[in-house]
Order: C-alpha cells, then structure tokens, then sequence
C-alpha cells in the first residue's frame, strides 16, 4: 500500500493528486511516479483531485508548481 503522505513529500505533489492518480492508474508507487512524469489526462487528474479535497480553496501541487 502507498504511504501518500512519504510520497507527497518526496514528489513534491499533493496527496489529493496521488489518491486521484491511484484512483485511475492503481495503487503502485512506481505507476504513480511515472503517471507524474507522463499524465495521460492531467485534466481529469486534477478535476478528481479537487473533488476530493476537504477544504475546496486547499492549493494543489504538481512536481513543485501550483496547479491553477
């Protein structure tokens, strides 16, 4: 099992986009890191992530950059 919040931190990515790419992609660290190097639909990716954010204003994070 994926430990998000090591893998956050290591990827410099928010757990919401992890648990999103998990969702589509499964739950494999390795899968989830080359998901982040080669998204196949970074659209959807986020649209799921912000969903399933607690706080809808929580500011996302992609490799290090915001996601707007």
């Amino acid at each position: 099992m994926t430990d998000f919040a090591e893998l956050s931190e290591k990827t410099d990515t928010s757990v919401e986009i992890l648990r999103a790419i998990a969702d589509q992609q499964g739950d494999d660290p390795d899968r989830i890191r080359e998901t982040l190097e080669n998204p196949e639909d970074f659209d959807s990716l986020i649209a799921s992530a912000r969903e399933r954010a607690s706080d809808k204003s929580v500011n996302l994070r992609w490799q290090g950059k915001a996601v707007l």
